[in-house]
């Protein structure tokens, strides 16, 4: 399997968003980049067999799309980031045997029977 750079990564995941082909054009405003880069990472892409070009119009072959799934799963570590919780969110480990100890200040003075003078 060839190493694809990130412009050629981007040329087939947009051609796959597209139905798997583009007008030339349409592709070149798409990508947002020059020219000839553009030429040189189709030219790679064309020499590799991932996309064909008729009449100036650029198609995503089976094994372009196979491309992106294994760009995509390759990546992929097993680790779910977005699950852990930052260190400035974490608060610090309470022992098991200690106990939760409210504060008086915050309790419901009607429920719980508290005198203001008590509370400080």
């Amino acid at each position: 399997m060839t190493k694809l750079n990130k412009l050629q990564i981007n040329i087939l995941r947009t051609l796959f968003k597209s139905y798997g082909e583009l007008d030339s054009y349409t592709l070149f405003k798409r990508m947002k980049v020059s020219i000839s880069e553009l030429s040189n990472a189709l030219d790679f892409l064309t020499k590799h067999e991932m996309v064909t070009e008729e009449d100036h119009n650029i198609k995503l072959t089976l094994k372009g799309k196979g491309s992106i799934y294994i760009d995509s799963t390759s990546s992929y570590d097993g680790n779910k980031k977005w699950r852990e919780v930052p260190d400035e969110f974490k608060l610090n480990d309470l022992g098991v045997n200690e106990p939760y100890l409210p504060s008086v200040r915050l309790l419901d003075k009607k429920t719980f029977k508290i005198n203001d003078n008590e509370v400080s």
